[in-house]
């Protein structure tokens, strides 16, 4: 398959695109999916003699996505959940969130396992002018951050975020090298950056379990008095009870048996996407169609 996928950059480009939340969403709410479909027929021009199922094509896509040439950020997740959130932790205690908002900022993922870690990934494709920024905010909200990013991006990331994030770089053969392991500690964080990046049942939820009564207010006034309540209170303490209500609120770790049922290379979706049972049955019946009957969905 190499040899006919080698080269053009629309070829790449429809690689990249097939990992995309479009495609697996529309697997998973029809059984099928016209955009992949469509995908297949711009990577593979012998897609309708392939004896391949929908499952083989995906994994076969992503060791050609793994080259250190063609990585994009979902490669990188990948590698987060398959050598960290799984290579090193299970998820009965860790759980992940994918895209978490933090004012201005998204950290690209974020692993709450008794503790939180904020990763920002640069890959080849990424610029590093906003990275400062990035982890300045995650670092209010979350005890750890950390940076994981290309080769090639490593002496500039090591010169330009501070001593305590964590830096890592995925390396030519697809392994995570840790170059700096972060600091962690809560007590960086502060009480009221983290308020504004959860919701306000998050926050209700939190001042329960820190023996704080909830003001009884309308919507209107409701976040101010929140806001204060937490600006009282010390971040660390608020920083483990987010841990906790968040593992509940966030996690889909629920979704680690479809994880054993899915393709190692379809691992991103399968713990941050949300399905129901009909959903999970349309996606295995999708993946398991052979590619030449998955031409027609197009």
């Amino acid at each position: 398959m190499n040899s006919v996928m080698q080269a053009e950059s629309h070829v790449q480009a429809a690689i990249a695109r097939i990992f995309s939340s479009a495609v697996f969403r529309e697997l998973v709410r029809d059984g099928r999916s016209s955009l992949f479909a469509r995908l297949v027929h711009e990577i593979y021009r012998e897609a309708s003699t392939c004896p391949w199922s929908v499952g083989r094509f995906f994994d076969e896509c992503f060791n050609f996505l793994k080259r250190s040439d063609l990585r994009n950020e979902y490669a990188y997740k990948s590698a987060i959940i398959q050598k960290i959130l799984l290579g090193s932790h299970s998820l009965n205690t860790a759980s992940i969130v994918d895209e978490f908002r933090v004012g201005g900022n998204k950290a690209d993922l974020v692993m709450l396992n008794g503790t939180s870690n904020a990763f920002e990934i640069k890959s080849e494709r990424d610029r590093l002018d906003r990275l400062c920024a990035q982890v300045s905010s995650y670092s209010e909200v979350f005890a750890e951050v950390t940076v994981l990013c290309a080769e090639k991006h490593l002496r500039a990331v090591q010169d330009t975020v501070p001593d305590f994030v964590g830096v890592s770089v995925l390396t030519e053969r697809f392994q995570i090298s840790k170059v700096r392991k972060g600091v962690n500690d809560p007590e960086r964080t502060n009480s009221v950056s983290i308020f504004n990046s959860i919701t306000k049942k998050e926050a209700a939820v939190i001042l329960k379990r820190l023996g704080v009564a909830v003001p009884d207010l309308p919507n209107t006034l409701m976040h101010h008095a929140l806001e204060l309540e937490f600006s009282r209170l010390p971040s660390a303490q608020v920083h483990d009870e987010m841990v906790k209500v968040l593992k509940i609120t966030r996690s889909l770790s629920e979704m680690s048996e479809s994880l054993q049922e899915v393709p190692r290379s379809l691992s991103v979706f399968a713990l941050t996407v949300p399905m129901k049972k009909r959903g999970k049955e349309n996606l295995l019946g999708a993946l398991d169609t052979p590619l030449m009957d998955a031409l027609k969905w197009g």
